[in-house]
């Protein structure tokens, strides 16, 4: 324990440490919840661990011993039993002896009771020493126990039946522990029972605890509180008397497997009498006893399996009872003359719904109609637009052309007389460049001729000027 308490954070600070023990002062609630925080955090941890007495609980705490256990560095928790009142007014904790109590009675007595604790610090449950539940730890080994029970359910007697016994070595590993303690499966089992999970038998006779019967919901009707009924115990003993023989009958094949084995050692040693006694009941238990106990199981089965058709036909029976019922209270209701008046109510309003059916369908055509004719007359205007269109652009295409053709027919007698006159100048030149030269002695005005004008670019005869070009 002291590992544990060395390995809390808390506890290492003196100080804190000093404020945890101690009485929560009055003016400081935020303290004094935080304080109930980790000391509800730590014991939880601490019972989880088996580290607090009892010693055999994973689930439960004694207050009476938990100053001893929680001294750390030689301080001991003075405020213990105002915490744990708190803790059980806060619902973190909880007496074990009226843990999942069904009386209202006794929760409104016992809410009273941790109403006057928590205000004028009457002694709650802790004070008197009772063990202490730890809910949190509670609640989660129940839901671990229905998880495993759903995953292995395969819908038989078996696997539904159980006694408080086969409950705690079943489900110990949902609490990491070889076997579930009687405190702890006794727990359980109340807020199983409680949550509708589970039912258990409570025989008026002193009967062995462990031996009492515990059924889990059916799978069928998960929704369903479990009830124990007459065939189920019944199923529950057969299920016993099967289990006690197959526990007989493996003892039985141990029994012959070791008569077998004496007769051969005693053969070896030369002792025949002797060899033949132990074969002779090794012969007894293997042709005698073992088939007496394995046809005697072999009954129990079949009463078991004839037991679960009859549970299923009564579940069929009862079901279709419930069905008939249901089917009898509707029927009840309807009256036959009712029920030709909505007949004939119902032919009428399928005739008007034809008849209006009818009128739409004609409808339907005659704006189909119109709308074919409305459609053709647009398609005969898109033509006529079409054409107009075609008209128009050849109408424009013919006007170009007519001016382009006015055009040239204007240009033409230009260019010819272009032609003309630069033909006639060609001439002029041409002559005034052959005709003699002048004598000067002879001529008192001589005229020089007119230059020629030369294109560096062109190369043409001196004896004819080019003409340009059209």
């Amino acid at each position: 324990m002291d590992a544990f308490l060395a390995s809390c954070p808390a506890l290492a600070d003196a100080d804190r440490r000093a404020f945890l023990y101690a009485d929560p002062p009055p003016d400081n609630p935020e303290g004094a919840r935080q304080a109930e925080d980790f000391w509800a955090h730590t014991l939880a941890a601490a019972v989880a661990r088996n580290l607090l007495p009892p010693a055999s609980s994973r689930l439960l705490l004694d207050p009476t011993s938990l100053p001893t256990h929680l001294t750390y560095l030689n301080d001991t928790p003075s405020a213990m039993p105002h915490v744990l009142s708190r803790l059980v007014a806060r619902g973190l904790l909880h007496p074990a002896a009226t843990y999942c109590e069904p009386s209202r009675m006794a929760k409104l007595g016992r809410l009273v009771h941790a109403t006057l604790a928590w205000l004028v610090g009457v002694p709650g449950p802790a004070d008197q020493g009772q063990p202490l539940v730890v809910v949190g730890l509670v609640e989660q080994a129940a839901q671990r126990i229905v998880d495993a029970w759903q995953a292995e359910n395969t819908g038989s007697l078996e696997h539904c039946l159980m006694s408080v016994g086969d409950f705690r070595r079943r489900f110990a590993r949902c609490l990491d522990a070889e076997e579930i303690s009687s405190t702890d499966a006794s727990v359980l089992l109340r807020l199983l029972e409680h949550q509708g999970c589970v039912a258990v038998n409570h025989p008026q006779t002193a009967e062995h605890p462990d031996a009492r019967l515990v059924k889990f919901a059916s799978p069928e009707a998960p929704l369903s509180r479990p009830h124990i009924t007459q065939a189920d115990i019944a199923a529950f003993r057969l299920l016993r008397v099967h289990a006690e023989l197959q526990t007989q009958v493996e003892a039985l094949e141990t029994r012959a497997g070791e008569l077998w084995d004496q007769a051969k050692r005693a053969l070896t040693d030369a002792r025949k009498e002797q060899a033949r006694a132990l074969l002779r009941l090794h012969y007894h238990v293997q042709r005698t006893l073992l088939p007496a106990r394995r046809s005697s199981m072999d009954a129990v089965e079949r009463a078991m399996r004839t037991l679960e058709q009859s549970k299923a036909d009564a579940v069929v029976l009862a079901a279709m009872e419930q069905a008939a019922r249901a089917l009898k209270e509707i029927n009840s209701q309807v009256d036959p003359q009712r029920v030709d008046a909505v007949v004939e109510q119902w032919a009428d309003a399928v005739d008007d719904a034809a008849v209006v059916d009818g009128l739409m369908a004609e409808a339907a055509r005659d704006i189909a109609r119109d709308g074919a004719a409305d459609e053709a007359e647009e398609e005969e205007l898109e033509r006529e637009l079409e054409e107009m269109m075609q008209k128009d652009e050849a109408q424009k295409r013919g006007d170009v052309l007519m001016m382009q053709k006015e055009e040239e027919e204007e240009e033409e007698p230009l260019k010819k007389e272009t032609v003309q006159s630069g033909d006639a100048l060609a001439d002029a030149l041409h002559r005034v460049h052959l005709s003699p030269e002048p004598d000067l002695d002879t001529d008192p005005d001589p005229q020089p001729p007119l230059p020629i004008a030369e294109d560096k670019n062109t190369t043409h005869s001196p004896e004819r000027i080019p003409l340009p070009a059209e």
